[in-house]
């Protein structure tokens, strides 16, 4: 589906291509780009993306300039005027900034339109947001079922002894991959300083909810199958969300603590018998 948010004229010359009329060296062409294709994906399926830290598909930048052979001339507006709004919309910030694309490339992929969009579960290795080391292959649970998190956004702190805080009001998206088959997620939670923070937690489309008084305690469980699998991989999405935030600094003179944090989380997992 990638196709669609940074190569649209690929796409756009493929539907032309079914619409329209067809000749053996068009067919010869599609041949050479479904072979192509295939090749990295049986080969590579765990990094057909190209790898981490890369702006959408590098692979995909061979074959390319092979899907404008595919269809006939663009001849109506309309589809050159197609290409550009989608050009418009998903690669505008890329485009305008390619420096900053280019240091930071998992930037837009944190913000509409592309938090729209679903995650490619099995580049999890290869996320963007994996240049970020503190987003990257987090660990928790325990020594006999450990497992890490993948963060897809900015909604969270650094990880501490005790858990994770989340980053104000806004909800960190996580990915939580383990070796074993899960067979129930239990959540650990601490409020900080402020009443009635009503807690929001999402395991696998399933949602919980609790109401936490000023530094309280809380528990959520959800059991879980399987998962996404991927290779010898189980993969769970997840996020975790509360209604109010505080900054420590603010709430006592002696306390030092800038940042901006929402609720404390940790995991523990219990494996499937």
């Amino acid at each position: 589906m990638g196709v669609a948010w940074y190569f649209f004229p690929a796409l756009l010359a493929l539907i032309l291509f079914v619409i329209g009329r067809r000749s053996l060296a068009q067919w010869l062409v599609l041949l050479a780009l479904s072979a192509e294709i295939l090749i990295y994906i049986i080969l590579m399926p765990d990094n057909f993306g190209g790898g981490g830290g890369t702006l959408a598909n590098r692979y995909f930048l061979n074959i390319y300039p092979l899907f404008l052979f595919l269809p006939s001339l663009l001849r109506k507006r309309g589809e050159v005027v197609a290409s550009w709004a989608m050009a418009a919309v998903f690669l505008g910030t890329i485009l305008i900034n390619p420096l900053q694309a280019s240091a930071w490339p998992a930037t837009h992929a944190k913000r509409l339109p592309f938090k729209l969009l679903p995650v490619e579960l099995t580049q999890i290795n290869e996320l963007p947001t994996n240049t970020n080391p503190n987003a990257f292959r987090v660990p928790v649970g325990s020594p006999e079922a450990r497992g890490f998190l993948h963060f897809l956004d900015d909604n969270f702190n650094p990880r501490q002894a005790d858990g994770i805080w989340t980053a104000g009001n806004a909800a960190a998206e996580v990915i939580l991959k383990t070796y074993f088959p899960v067979k129930e997620i239990v959540f650990h939670l601490q409020n900080g300083p402020r009443r009635d923070n009503r807690i929001t937690v999402s395991v696998e489309g399933r949602t919980e909810r609790l109401t936490l008084q000023e530094n309280e305690t809380g528990t959520l469980r959800f059991p879980v199958g399987p998962g996404f699998v991927i290779k010898q991989a189980h993969l769970y999405k997840m996020k975790v969300r509360s209604s109010k935030y505080a900054i420590p600094y603010f709430e006592g003179s002696a306390n030092r603590d800038h940042r901006n944090i929402g609720v404390l989380f940790n995991l523990e997992l219990v494996p499937e018998s």
